[in-house]
């Protein structure tokens, strides 16, 4: 699908509906793909991150309405729709993955990062993890991008 979004157009592949919720390890290092999501999450040592053990049973769900992301340890928590908006998120990448631990706590959102309320403490080890997108090609009308 073509999208007109602010000052750009953008393709992006269709999607159907959100898939089922799913249980995912994030706890090592490496590329976890997520077919179903038609992406990924990557994780990597890093700091702000989460404690391993945390991100040892996540579970990936779609929105469903009511949930906060807190983006910065200063910041205050916001609902996820604000949230997308502040981040200038479009619209049709706001459908990716939220990761949800065992307190049901929001961990990480696709297209947003990691919530700063589940950042692990300085002397923990932590990992860093993020979305890719892999149906995503979106670009600017005259940039270069993977496509040109």
């Amino acid at each position: 699908m073509l999208h007109a979004y602010r000052d750009g157009l953008y393709w992006h592949a269709e999607s159907g509906a959100s898939p089922a919720p799913s249980v995912v390890d994030l706890s090592r290092p490496g590329r976890h793909v997520q077919p179903a999501w038609r992406g990924s999450w990557w994780v990597e040592p890093g700091v702000p991150g989460i404690a391993p053990a945390r991100l040892a049973a996540l579970t990936q769900q779609a929105r469903r309405g009511g949930e906060q992301f807190q983006r910065a340890p200063a910041s205050v928590p916001r609902a996820l729709k604000k949230a997308c908006q502040e981040a200038s998120l479009p619209p049709w990448r706001r459908h990716g993955p939220v990761l949800v631990d065992a307190r049901g706590e929001v961990v990480a959102v696709a297209g947003l990062g990691m919530d700063a309320r589940a950042f692990a403490g300085q002397d923990e080890p932590q990992l860093s993890i993020h979305w890719q997108d892999d149906s995503d090609l979106s670009q600017r009308e005259g940039e270069r991008g993977p496509l040109a």
